[in-house]
């Protein structure tokens, strides 16, 4: 058993990014996992908040793991192609953000959503991935594989 399930904790991880966590918190459905999970819910929900209820925190933290390491991912790619933009001096308006536009309403249209691509903007290119929680995530996961 995990620390959580042997102190019947509720593991209820943060989704969504600083500085704006609060605003994350307050917008998203919230999760919560474990023995106890409703009655942590309960709270939530009677503040008006959607909630996502997990039978066990294995699966929660796996998602939080998984959420952040394809951030990272996102990132990362978004990165490289900023970077090659710089290099061969192209726009990367036009290699990166107007074709995965084009390619996300074509295939909303024709398929749905499930392959709609993340558009995000380039953070520091030339540097590490920031954040307090994406590398020590990807360290965690990657020790559990």
């Amino acid at each position: 058993k995990g620390v959580s399930e042997q102190l019947r904790a509720v593991h209820s991880p943060v989704i969504g990014q600083h500085p704006k966590l609060k605003q994350f918190i307050s917008s998203l459905p919230k999760i919560f996992a474990g023995e106890r999970a409703s009655e942590a819910a309960q709270m939530w929900y009677n503040m008006g908040k959607r909630v996502v209820i997990y039978d066990n925190s294995k699966e929660s933290e796996a998602a939080k793991l998984f959420l952040t390491e394809y951030t990272k991912e996102l990132i990362k790619f978004c990165n490289r192609v900023k970077r090659y933009c710089d290099k061969h001096e192209l726009d990367f308006s036009n290699v990166y953000r107007i074709p995965n536009m084009i390619f996300d309403q074509g295939y909303k249209a024709l398929i749905g959503d499930q392959y709609a691509h993340a558009i995000l903007e380039p953070l520091n290119p030339y540097g590490e991935i920031g954040g307090h929680c994406i590398e020590p995530n990807s360290r965690l996961l990657a020790l559990s594989e």
